[in-house]
């Protein structure tokens, strides 16, 4: 048995938690860069800061940065459709192998074709693509599964034409978030 995101648990997560997240949580930076004709190191090292802020006393993240704010021509030329996504992949190599900071990159510079894509929103798209609720330990977003991700995630902005991506982003975001920190849901809504 499975459980998906009613309409309604869609706008509550968005309402109750997601708008106030955003006020607390998410960089200011963030939208300037989605905007941004043009990425400034500065910038791209703001939002790549919030992004690993969990994180980002590990020298590895401290030298994706300094990696990416050395290929920020590139990066806006990307932005700017100049450089097609193969080619980029191979410059985001030069940057780090992770997926959700590669991604991340992606849809900074192009938000409508790139979801993010980080353990919530995983844990998310398993639970209503799947319907499976995966235990906090072994959820890591896969490579592998990026592409299949963001038609679910197509199909979810889609069912709910009222809201921006990054709203409906947003909702599943803090919905897989819940999945995590509420260990009741399991036995509450009869996820085998």
């Amino acid at each position: 048995m499975g459980y998906i995101l009613s309409k309604a648990e869609f706008k509550y997560y968005l309402n109750k938690y997601y708008r106030e997240y955003t006020k607390e949580k998410l960089d200011k930076n963030y939208y300037t860069a989605i905007e941004a004709k043009k990425l400034t190191t500065k910038l791209i090292e703001s939002v790549l800061k919030w992004k690993l802020s969990s994180s980002i006393r590990y020298p590895i993240n401290k030298l994706i940065i300094k990696k990416a704010k050395y290929v920020i021509n590139d990066i806006n030329k990307f932005k700017r459709g100049k450089i097609k996504d193969t080619k980029f992949e191979k410059i985001l190599d030069k940057i780090t192998k992770g997926i959700v900071i590669r991604v991340f990159i992606k849809h900074i510079c192009k938000p409508e074709e790139y979801a993010i894509y980080d353990k919530w929103m995983y844990r998310a798209f398993i639970m209503d693509a799947e319907r499976v609720l995966l235990d906090s330990k072994k959820v890591v977003a896969k490579a592998e599964d990026y592409n299949q991700f963001n038609k679910w995630f197509s199909k979810k902005c889609k069912a709910h034409p009222t809201y921006t991506p990054k709203e409906v982003d947003g909702a599943y975001m803090m919905w897989g978030k819940y999945l995590d920190t509420k260990k009741e849901f399991k036995s509450s809504h009869n996820i085998d």
